[in-house]
């Protein structure tokens, strides 16, 4: 019976988190287009010396 009540505990403190998590990155919205096309452009410069042939 208690493991039971433990599991339920432990769910329970995940589901605040989740619901934390989610809050926050909603009141912080998307990323802007200037920084989504950096970590773009960052991404293939790495992809593109990889795979470049020497």
């Amino acid at each position: 019976m208690i493991s039971l009540f433990l599991f339920f505990v432990v769910y329970v403190l995940l589901f605040f988190v989740w619901l934390y998590v989610l809050d926050r990155e909603i009141k912080h919205g998307p990323e802007h287009v200037t920084e989504m096309m950096e970590s773009y452009k960052k991404k293939n410069d790495k992809i593109d010396a990889l795979t470049s042939n020497k």
